[in-house]
């Protein structure tokens, strides 16, 4: 009998191709992680929690089959899911790990879909599109109509968030703070929308994972919620960059995951 089929966060291979890609990229999350230390230490992190910010939302859905052409329903319930989680209301929050309880706080941060498009037009923050394309990859094809999918809106104004069918047994994935604007956002499979989301991805959680990293973009609307990111997380580099499979969280802590953050630290040091 086969192993189950297991979906894994692709954010690791996107992170390593940008690097590879634009020379700007590392000494762009350099820049970036110099200015959370800055904000810690003046207390602008701490300024930062005192009030809420809402950050506008653009969901991209792009579908070849109707089945993937996920309902405006959907893509309401994940917002609030969203938002659940970021304002620490989520039903399940007692059951955080005892290792992390002094973490879960209120990050004062709320999601909202977008009411104006760039253009100032109307809009109920949701853009759908036809493809041809069977599955998207992590090349960000996925954001780009000249590969079957469609832009970006301006990364300085809105979230923006893909919805598609993924291939290589992806999940989703995100792109690091300090890459191209054009591509800046978190893309997710269709089936992890609700009310579809499968069993072991945590009730549709996965666009949380995903838009973690996204809290050190550093420029406004999004920019703004950097020091509290920042003082609830200290840096991007305390994700997970193992990139390997995920069938929900864990059930306490994982001490690989201070060993990454400390060799990506080490390795920031070298570079400067």
């Amino acid at each position: 009998m086969s192993p189950a089929r297991r979906r894994k966060c692709g954010a690791m291979q996107v992170h390593e191709r940008l690097s590879e890609e634009f020379p700007s990229y590392r000494a762009n999350q350099l820049r970036i992680d110099e200015f959370t230390e800055r904000a810690l230490q003046t207390g602008e992190a701490q300024r930062a929690m005192r009030r809420l910010i809402t950050i506008p939302v653009v969901v991209h859905v792009v579908y070849k089959r109707n089945v993937e052409n996920i309902s405006k329903q959907q893509i309401n319930t994940q917002i609030s899911v969203l938002n659940r989680d970021y304002r620490a209301t989520n039903p399940d929050a007692s059951s955080v790990p005892a290792a992390w309880q002094s973490l879960v706080t209120d990050a004062k941060v709320q999601f909202k879909l977008a009411t104006k498009d760039p253009r100032g037009r109307q809009t109920n923050g949701v853009t759908r599109t036809k493809t041809d394309v069977e599955a998207f990859g992590p090349d960000d094809s996925v954001k780009r109509a000249s590969t079957g999918g469609v832009g970006a809106w301006p990364a300085n104004k809105y979230l923006n968030i893909w919805v598609c069918t993924l291939s290589e047994d992806l999940l989703g994935y995100a792109q690091f703070p300090g890459g191209p604007a054009r591509t800046d956002g978190v893309v997710i499979l269709h089936r992890v929308s609700p009310p579809f989301a499968r069993r072991g991805i945590n009730d549709a959680t996965l666009v949380q994972r995903e838009a973690g990293p996204l809290g050190q973009v550093g420029q406004p609307p999004i920019g703004r919620f950097t020091a509290r990111h920042a003082e609830q997380n200290q840096s991007w580099q305390h994700c997970d960059h193992r990139g390997g499979a995920w069938a929900g969280c864990g059930r306490g802590p994982v001490v690989r995951r201070r060993r990454c953050t400390g060799h990506a630290r080490r390795r920031a040091r070298r570079r400067r």
